[in-house]
């Protein structure tokens, strides 16, 4: 029984002294209290533009350049659209002669593109083409289909200008002939 006392009276005092450790502690820790909340009373850190490149992977800094690149290659194509001087179909023929060049080139350009075209349709239709091969195909497909129909309506604008120079000419050389004649006796 003096045992069991023994080990109660042990047990009490070792409660009593974490008790009191625990007490002793808790006005330590309202001092540091309101260290702490200085600490969290400090304003949290504002992000500007200055400081951003420190928050950057190398990868963020290579998706930016590109997009740079990328942006200055089509202000570059634009610019250099707008004052390039104008492509064949753009240039009006000033002669008959001119015109009927002109409209050979097209013509021997237009015959190329078809014959790709029946080409790039055999390749489509052939049943060994699967997949993205086949999706490809039948984009450039459908691709140089417009670009045919396009050299086709540029022949015919060439014609049309063909046939205004013929009548200008015409009616040139009959008012020519008409004024020379008026003034002979």
């Amino acid at each position: 029984m003096e045992k069991n006392m023994i080990r109660v009276a042990v047990i009490f005092a070792a409660l009593a002294a974490t008790a009191s450790g625990a007490f002793a502690q808790a006005p330590s820790q309202e001092q540091k209290t309101p260290e702490q909340a200085a600490q969290k009373a400090k304003k949290p850190k504002v992000w500007t533009d200055d400081n951003i490149d420190s928050v950057r992977s190398p990868s963020d800094d290579y998706l930016i350049q590109r997009q740079k690149e990328s942006v200055e290659q089509a202000a570059a194509k634009q610019s250099a659209s707008q004052t390039a001087p104008a492509g064949p179909t753009e240039q009006k023929p000033t002669t008959v002669q001119q015109a009927d060049g002109m409209i050979a080139q097209k013509q021997q350009l237009l015959a190329s593109q078809k014959e790709y075209l029946r080409t790039l349709q055999k390749q489509v239709s052939d049943p060994a083409t699967e997949g993205l091969e086949k999706t490809r195909l039948e984009w450039r497909l459908k691709s140089y289909t417009a670009t045919t129909q396009q050299t086709q309506a540029d022949v015919a604008q060439l014609q049309a200008q063909k046939d205004a120079l013929a009548k200008k000419a015409a009616a040139e050389n009959v008012s020519a002939n008409d004024g020379s004649g008026s003034n002979q006796p």
